[in-house]
């Protein structure tokens, strides 16, 4: 005779909380990045070696290394 308790059920949807905890964790640090970058000046950018249209790509880039 099988037992199935309750941990049984909870193990696969911790897992898949913790997954989206992980992903809103991402995409608030996605657009914090992106906003923090598109608030500076042309020549701020330049000095950080960020272009403008590659913005989204930076902070997908930090965001994915975190």
């Amino acid at each position: 005779m099988a037992v199935i308790t309750l941990n049984d059920y909870a193990a696969p949807r911790a897992g898949i909380f913790a997954r989206l905890r992980r992903a809103f964790a991402d995409y608030r640090a996605f657009f914090a990045t992106r906003n923090e970058l598109e608030a500076l000046s042309d020549r701020e950018l330049a000095d950080l070696g960020i272009a403008r249209f590659a913005i989204n790509d930076v902070a997908r880039d930090a965001v994915s290394r975190a």
